[in-house]
């Protein structure tokens, strides 16, 4: 549950840290490169009714990395971070804590991979100095990563401020897809300029079949106390749903920094489920 190292290499390897509420303190830095991939949290697993795989989630206490030198992916290295429950309190309003005293570097073809707590919506929080995604064809990928889909049934809601009831689509800042009378989409939530949320279920349906909604988009927030760079891609789009339900809503996207710098090919997408 706490392990103290002074440095680290994850490499052609993939290793998980599972324990509840768990304390990985790195003195120096942390490497993450040759497709190796860290993984934290993700305790247990559930297979929702409705056709649906085993998925990873934390159930309560979320993780949470410390680096006191810099963190660094390269070569296809991954990074994926499974948040626990929030209370919402003001100093502690996420679900898991990446905390990088230096710098961030996300070089090609490596992605860091948030996950909020399916059912709570606790999301993660990174940290650093300069957080900087250098190339195309990397950065942040939350795609689906939010509040849970509905399983089948009638009626069958998303998780989630705004989760749907059948067949609508979830919502967030604006309203799901509704399907007619006595279907309708969730309410709006959150707040434009500190969208500490993610994305809310779509709404399910079992009517000659068994048709789960679409899972939300996740959140990537990031605090930098210097310059944010978004040369690849940030990511949290909503899924979009099978043959009757309903989609999922876009996540969040929440930076704060001194500056923020890109080119061309950098993109910030949070699109709901078609």
């Amino acid at each position: 549950s706490s392990w103290n190292v002074a440095s680290m290499t994850v490499s052609n390897g993939e290793i998980r840290f599972v324990a509840d509420g768990l304390q990985l303190t790195v003195t120096n830095d942390l490497l993450i490169t040759g497709s190796g991939r860290l993984e934290l949290g993700g305790n247990q697993y559930t297979n929702f009714k409705g056709g649906l795989r085993n998925i990873n989630y934390t159930p309560s206490n979320g993780p949470t990395l410390t680096v006191n030198g810099n963190l660094m992916l390269t070569n296809g290295g991954s990074l994926v971070i499974y948040a626990g429950r929030t209370n919402n309190a003001a100093a502690t309003n996420y679900g898991a804590l990446v905390d990088v005293k230096g710098d961030i570097t996300i070089t090609t073809n490596t992605w860091i991979y948030p996950y909020s707590q399916l059912t709570n919506g606790g999301s993660v929080l990174f940290k650093a100095i300069n957080l900087r995604i250098q190339t195309p064809n990397a950065g942040f990928d939350a795609n689906y990563k939010g509040f849970q889909k509905a399983v089948a049934g009638i009626p069958s809601y998303g998780w989630g401020p705004g989760g749907a009831n059948s067949l609508c689509g979830g919502s967030y800042g604006g309203l799901g897809g509704e399907f007619g009378s006595g279907y309708s989409p969730g309410p709006t939530y959150g707040a434009s300029n500190a969208p500490i949320d993610p994305g809310s279920g779509g709404g399910g349906y079992s009517g000659g079949g068994e048709w789960p909604g679409g899972n939300g988009g996740g959140l990537v927030r990031i605090e930098a106390s210097a310059t944010m760079t978004v040369n690849g891609s940030i990511l949290a789009n909503g899924e979009a749903s099978s043959k009757f339900s309903g989609s999922g809503s876009g996540g969040g996207i929440y930076i704060t920094c001194a500056t923020f710098a890109g080119d061309a090919t950098g993109l910030l997408e949070a699109k709901g489920g078609g």
